[in-house]
């Protein structure tokens, strides 16, 4: 499976301040390295590095919209995964559509802080989320790659009409010197 990865831009009030912004989102690269290790196909886009702040607000989103859309047609994932703070949610909702507005067929889904607090809340704001996962994500999105059947997979969320449904929470993963170190060959340093 071809898998995106992408970490979408804060709220314009926290964007000039975003220390965050100095650093990749490792979390990302985790979850990327578990899947190159399974053998799929890896692309990490950040946002942020879209941004070009001599613009104003809506000139640099029209932007990160239009290079997002770029990378994800050059790339063609069959798979996107979106990671979320809250200062991040709107922006994550947008990246979502896009995605959707491109092809449809492309499962969206969305983790991160955000989504793990508020699963429920977070699946009935936004019509373009396929699946949520509640807490760590590499091996959750490893299964999803796989293909195995949601309702096997621990620790998501998903619709199913106007019903949510949330699968068992998946338990901690404590041997992290198992976990492979962090795929940074996919950050644009």
């Amino acid at each position: 499976m071809k898998v995106c990865l992408i970490s979408p831009l804060l709220q314009h009030i926290y964007l000039l301040g975003d220390i965050s912004a100095k650093y990749p989102p490792l979390g990302l690269g985790y979850i990327a390295s578990v899947l190159e290790k399974s053998g799929h196909e890896v692309k990490i886009i950040e946002r942020k590095l879209f941004v070009n702040y001599s613009f104003d607000c809506r000139q640099y989103l029209m932007e990160a919209d239009r290079k997002t859309k770029e990378e994800l047609l050059s790339f063609e994932p069959d798979i996107v995964g979106i990671t979320s703070t809250t200062p991040a949610i709107m922006d994550a909702f947008n990246v979502a559509r896009l995605v959707k507005g491109l092809d449809r067929r492309i499962l969206t889904v969305i983790g991160g802080s955000h989504p793990s607090i508020m699963p429920e809340q977070t699946l009935r704001q936004c019509d373009s989320l396929d699946i949520l996962c509640r807490g760590e994500g590499e091996f959750v999105m490893l299964e999803i790659a796989n293909g195995i059947e949601w309702r096997q997979i621990k620790g998501i969320s998903y619709k199913n009409g106007d019903d949510v449904i949330s699968n068992e929470n998946r338990d901690s993963f404590d041997e992290l010197d198992r976990m492979p170190y962090p795929a940074r060959h996919l950050f644009d340093t």
